[in-house]
């Protein structure tokens, strides 16, 4: 990876009504479609049962990984879209329209990986084995096994999202209502996120190293965050700081509605670097 920026909601809703008012025509590749485009979801059904070897209930981990949160794809994504699961409508829109009209690929991991939780999700289909009874749609587990299988499927994931990154040139995060919380009287929460997995993405992108895209270099420029509100919740939640200091913020008028592939973001960064009001910043 080796820029970062960040985008309100509003802003990106306002983005993506424009993309889709432009002459696609023109710009779109004309073998995609929407339905391809979400099809890259493993089935896992009976993954559990398949990779069990010898006694014992060892399960192999690598091909776990190679199948539910697999980095090993056709195509080249450009872009590592960090967001809120409560906006996950908002940002698949965003990425269909970005591979239509721009063949800009974004990585959205809920448009290519099977989600750990769903109902034939991975963490079901290994916490099976730890059911102590169901009864009228509630199921109990035995609680340590339940812990150390989370633990195992949380780090599998925790390793391929950082592949990911590392693979993406860009790495976008979408300030929301839902991705940042607001400021509170009796805490003076300023960009924190309840989401764990926002915290690491947003980790690992100010950690990794830089990798400037072959094609050329260019200057970067940063913006301070401004904070989006979010409605504060009863029950118990815990909070992660997001260091969003490196992370340029785009605007809606900064979003380039010509080029295609890398020649958009190309187009995105110079857009960014020539606007008069940017303040210099590190990447």
């Amino acid at each position: 990876m080796y820029y970062r920026f960040q985008i309100g909601e509003h802003d990106l809703r306002n983005f993506i009504s424009a993309a889709e008012n432009i002459a696609v025509e023109k710009l779109a590749n004309p073998f995609y479609n929407d339905a391809k485009f979400l099809i890259r979801k493993n089935k896992v059904k009976e993954l559990v049962e398949d990779l069990a070897v010898g006694e014992g209930n060892i399960l192999n981990g690598q091909k776990i990984q190679d199948n539910c949160f697999t980095t090993k794809l056709p195509e080249e994504f450009h872009i590592f879209v960090s967001h809120s699961h409560a906006d996950v409508n908002l940002i698949e829109s965003f990425a269909m329209i970005m591979k239509r009209a721009f063949d800009v690929n974004c990585f959205v991991d809920s448009m290519v990986w099977n989600g750990k939780d769903d109902e034939d999700g991975i963490l079901r289909r290994l916490n099976q084995f730890n059911i102590i009874e169901q009864n009228n749609g509630v199921t109990r587990y035995y609680h340590e096994p339940v812990i150390r299988t989370t633990d195992h499927v949380h780090a599998m994931l925790s390793m391929a999202l950082m592949e990911m990154i590392d693979k993406c040139e860009m790495g976008l995060f979408v300030h929301s209502d839902n991705s940042v919380l607001p400021e509170i009287k009796t805490n003076d929460f300023k960009d924190v996120t309840l989401s764990s997995w926002i915290y690491e993405e947003i980790s690992i992108m100010n950690h990794i190293r830089p990798n400037p895209p072959q094609r050329g270099v260019f200057e970067e420029r940063g913006y301070d965050a401004n904070g989006y509100h979010k409605g504060v919740r009863k029950e118990l939640k815990i909070t992660h700081p997001l260091d969003l200091k490196n992370f340029v913020e785009l605007f809606q008028n900064n979003m380039p509605m010509d080029g295609k592939g890398t020649k958009w973001l190309d187009n995105l960064y110079s857009n960014v670097l020539n606007n008069n009001n940017a303040h210099r910043g590190l990447l």
